[in-house]
């Protein structure tokens, strides 16, 4: 299966083809236009650089937030539209479980918070676990929540925890400070969530018969924007 990884979270959007071998393509770009502009020839280009046609996919996977609420929901928009002109299945993925896959691996036993900035002093955020065999595990739901109430649930896991992501990056000194040698920075790891590891996410999903295309939403967490539910 040929799948098509879309991420519209944050400003550093990209797209990506994934089959069965791996990554085939992958193509980022910083937003300073408007994402309606840019998405649609980031796809044509990643689809004409693995040499593959729309005809060649088999499925569609969409980082569906939380995050910007206009790059979202171009992103969902745009998915849902390929999906059902080329008849295709479409999955949403979450796009802070997309960034704790990208560090899983090789944080094994460790806690792992992304952290994307929500704006008005508050961020995106959860709490995962990464098991000895390198499998995520979810310890709590995705919310909208300050630094400081964040800090106090890492406090009570009373173990190391690596933070990534934007919202680790403008709060890395506050996090430092507050919880010392429990908080982990590494500074190879990309801040940004990665459209491959979207199509990853999604790949396992779809090759188990998985379509949202009629319930695909954007998951909006703040309570300044406003709010959708996955059914």
């Amino acid at each position: 299966m040929k799948v098509l990884g879309i991420e519209t979270a944050t400003m550093m959007i990209g797209v990506a083809i994934l089959d069965e071998r791996g990554m085939v393509a992958e193509y980022r770009i910083e937003a300073t236009r408007s994402r309606s502009e840019r998405l649609m020839p980031m796809i044509d280009r990643v689809l004409k650089d693995s040499h593959y046609t729309p005809q060649d996919l088999g499925g569609i996977a969409i980082s569906i937030g939380p995050g910007s609420f206009t790059g979202l929901r171009i992103g969902v928009s745009t998915a849902k539209g390929l999906a059902f002109g080329l008849g295709l299945p479409v999955v949403g993925v979450s796009t802070l479980e997309v960034l704790a896959t990208s560090a899983a691996v090789g944080m094994r036993g460790y806690s792992i918070c992304p952290m994307l900035d929500a704006k008005r002093q508050e961020v995106y955020a959860a709490l995962f676990r990464a098991s000895a065999e390198g499998r995520l595990e979810r310890i709590t739901e995705e919310e909208a929540i300050t630094p400081a109430r964040l800090i106090e649930k890492v406090v009570a896991l009373h173990e190391p925890t690596l933070f990534l992501g934007t919202g680790a990056l403008l709060y890395e000194g506050e996090l430092s400070v507050r919880l010392g040698d429990q908080a982990i920075f590494v500074s190879r790891i990309d801040p940004y969530p990665s459209p491959a590891i979207v199509a990853e996410l999604g790949m396992k999903r779809l090759l188990n018969g998985e379509n949202e295309v009629s319930s695909l939403v954007p998951v909006y967490l703040s309570r300044y924007e406003p709010r959708s539910i996955r059914k």
